[in-house]
């Protein structure tokens, strides 16, 4: 937990010197997106967020719920208002399974985009990909589980599945209480 806590502090000042060369210390134009949908048994999740973090954390509650922040670091406000409506965070349901995305902008460093799920104890299978952001999941069931990201760290805690699949080309991988079949690339 201090090494996590020390990684956010970390993460968290690189972030705010980057946008102060940047010459923005806060988003100027922020937005939100939020979804309810049913799940059911044997379904299958899918989350593709070019833009941001993937969080993954556990209700009582019986439905799947979707909350992303959306963020622009942009001085102009015509061109923030632009890369803001470029923007579009979707969930739906599609052949069986929850289909959760981000599309926008090709390579903009102005744009940030993070979704927390708040998944119910049933086990679906689980597919999570977000090239820069991370992948954190916490007390989550699941039958297979895939995460996936290019730069950004993955932590699971208190994850129960039949297989566990995790590939990262430069993030760190961080797991704590995982039962399963666990493969970490």
């Amino acid at each position: 937990r201090v090494a996590r806590s020390v990684t956010d502090g970390i993460d968290e000042v690189l972030r705010s010197d980057v946008n102060r060369l940047l010459g923005v210390t806060d988003p100027t134009l922020t937005d939100a997106y939020e979804a309810t949908l049913s799940v059911t048994p044997g379904m299958a999740l899918r989350v593709r967020n070019p833009f941001g973090d993937i969080v993954i954390q556990p209700t009582d509650n019986e439905h799947v719920r979707i909350a992303a922040s959306i963020n622009i670091w942009e001085t102009d406000s015509t061109l923030a208002a632009n890369l803001l409506e470029s923007l579009s965070v979707s969930a739906e349901v599609v052949d069986d399974a929850i289909v959760i995305g981000c599309t926008g902008p090709e390579r903009s460093r102005k744009v940030g985009v993070d979704i927390v799920i708040l998944m119910p104890k049933t086990r679906i299978r689980m597919t999570l990909m977000s090239p820069t952001g991370k992948i954190q999941l916490e007390g989550v069931r699941a039958s297979t589980l895939v995460a996936a990201t290019n730069s950004g760290d993955i932590r699971f805690s208190s994850v129960v599945a039949d297989t566990v699949t995790l590939e990262t080309t430069s993030g760190d991988v961080s797991l704590h209480g995982i039962v399963g079949a666990l493969s970490v690339k």
